[in-house]
């Protein structure tokens, strides 16, 4: 069944991620791999999430939705110029968006941060890749020149099911993103059936 859920999911990717440039299967990897080492840095930090939120109990591969969302230069160094000496951009992004809902959240977002240099796949351009779980949102910034960053925002269910391209323009107009996005969003539940 798993096999069929990667093979299900790469085919959904291909058709948003391939017209960012970026091969399907390897953003499906590099997104999959990133909620790994974080339920593995929790476990590691002994990080614990309240209730449903608990990321120890999360399957890597148990992505609802998806959607890649593409950024000019200019919007990604809006987000840029949010780092701090201590914390990537897309950690402060996270802090400030989860930490209207929990404080507890958004320190344990902070401390799972990830970044790194090179996303091992190439884009044409700047992407964003947002992987939603049922209590979770992946959201992965990977660059024009291969390197990212990775963080959580704390979701419900009542976003997984408001999730769509005009949800996704709406929460980026909400951080003052300059600009339009280019969004495509895939139900993985659409694709299922």
């Amino acid at each position: 069944m798993k096999k069929l859920f990667c093979l299900l999911l790469c085919a959904c990717l291909f058709l948003t991620v391939a017209q960012a440039g970026a091969q399907p299967a390897d953003a499906l990897a590099f997104t999959v791999n990133n909620m790994q080492t974080m339920i593995d840095t929790a476990a590691e930090k002994a990080i614990s999430l309240p209730l449903f939120w608990d990321i120890s109990m999360l399957d890597p591969q148990a992505i609802e939705k998806a959607a890649v969302m593409t950024a000019t230069d200019e919007q990604v160094g809006m987000l840029d110029s949010l780092a701090d000496g201590s914390n990537c951009a897309m950690a402060v992004l996270s802090y400030a968006v989860n930490r209207q809902f929990s404080d507890e959240y958004a320190n344990a977002a902070v401390a799972l941060a990830l970044s790194g240099e090179d996303a091992g796949f190439e884009t044409d351009g700047n992407i964003m890749i947002w992987a939603v779980y049922d209590f979770h949102i992946l959201l992965s910034l990977v660059r024009a020149d291969g390197s990212w960053e990775s963080v959580l925002l704390m979701s419900d269910m009542n976003v997984l099911e408001e999730f769509s391209e005009d949800y996704i323009r709406d929460k980026v107009a909400m951080i003052g993103f300059p600009g339009d996005v280019g969004v495509e969003i895939l139900s993985l539940e659409a694709q299922a059936e």
